[in-house]
């Protein structure tokens, strides 16, 4: 039993419409698109904090 599994994306400023995107990659990039903003918000918080403190 085959799976299909498409999925959407940016090339050349177009929408693409990928088929051969294993499911398992593109939930990997939906993870990493969400965690992305709070590791560079937690590295503000650590500059901010290094910077008061004296570090």
């Amino acid at each position: 039993m085959a799976q299909y599994f498409f999925d959407i994306h940016k090339s050349d400023g177009k929408d693409r419409i990928s088929f051969t995107h294993p499911i398992s990659l593109s939930t990997f990039f939906q993870i990493i698109k969400t965690k992305i903003p709070l590791l560079s918000l937690e590295k503000d918080i650590s500059n901010t904090l290094d910077n008061f403190l004296g570090f």
